[in-house]
């Protein structure tokens, strides 16, 4: 992300490249979303901050609209900036085709940031120049990242070698498992809809569980990925989901879950980096946690 914000701000110019992170008398506004103004591990200003970019945010929290998008741009302005996660927002936000028009009409360039996403050409096609996506991600590669998009900003792109990227080099292990990834990728793309069986089964072993309760749910920004959702009944199972999720997670095999709405006693599993035998494993600690509970429930 901060390689495509500073391919936005420097269009690759050699004496603005070596300026950079430091933008100072540069276009380096970057107008986004404040639905889409992010914590992914890091605030997503950070990213663009490195980038030199200055955030201009759009809009509330909850709603923003095509013409305000619009109206944020100045002639200090360097990019516009979309994000797709599920950490964002997913009502009253502006759409993508609305971005891509809006910074057609501009004359500016549109970043998304596309990180965890499946799709490798769906964004460009629909006309973003700078798309970046994470290695590490749904392409299973080493720990890496790469932008794709329009030639004249992929240029651009790359002349942050002699600038900012210089400090971001990988391995060129990382190189080489990139590429194979992204070839492996492209002959087996994988189809999360066929493990929905495994995760009927799932679910209904969970719900068997007194104090839970499982189903089938998609994924928040729409892809075709399923996971299942455990709801925890804290009065009756004696543990709240905060307590479940810490047990799963520190037990002797460790069991990762998705945790951002342990607040609303909802936790979630990811089948996606599962091998069938693991549902199993799933199941069974599951059932250990839930008797553990209801003996102390019970004798307290």
């Amino acid at each position: 992300m901060a390689i495509a914000v500073a391919a936005a701000i420097t269009r690759g110019e050699p004496e603005r490249v070596a300026q950079m992170p430091c933008s100072e008398g540069l276009a380096n506004e970057i107008v986004m979303l404040r639905g889409h103004n992010i914590d992914y591990g890091a605030p997503i200003t950070t990213a663009i901050r490195l980038g030199g970019g200055k955030v201009v945010e759009v809009g509330q929290s909850n709603l923003a609209a095509r013409w305000q998008l619009a109206k944020a741009i100045t002639a200090q302005t360097a990019a516009l900036f979309y994000v797709k996660s599920h950490h964002c927002v997913q009502k009253g936000m502006v759409a993508l085709s609305d971005f891509v028009a809006v910074a057609r009409d501009a004359g500016l360039p549109l970043i998304v940031d596309a990180a965890a996403e499946e799709d490798l050409r769906a964004y460009v096609a629909a006309g973003a120049n700078m798309v970046v996506y994470s290695g590490a991600k749904a392409l299973d590669a080493p720990t890496s990242g790469f932008v794709t998009g329009d030639r004249q900003w992929i240029a651009c792109c790359k002349a942050q070698h002699n600038g900012i990227a210089r400090a971001m080099k990988i391995g060129k292990e990382n190189m080489v498992g990139l590429v194979m990834a992204l070839d492996h990728y492209q002959q087996h793309q994988p189809d999360w809809s066929r493990q929905l069986p495994a995760l009927r089964d799932l679910a209904q072993q969970i719900s068997a569980l007194p104090g839970l309760q499982a189903e089938i749910e998609q994924d928040e920004a729409g892809r075709a990925i399923y996971r299942v959702r455990v709801s925890v009944d804290a009065s009756r199972l004696g543990l709240t989901a905060y307590q479940v999720e810490e047990q799963l997670r520190t037990g002797e095999v460790a069991i990762y879950t998705r945790h951002y709405w342990l607040n609303q006693g909802v936790f979630s599993f990811d089948p996606r980096a599962l091998r069938d035998d693991d549902f199993a494993l799933i199941v069974a600690r599951l059932t250990e946690i839930v008797q553990q509970a209801r003996g102390q429930h019970a004798t307290a």
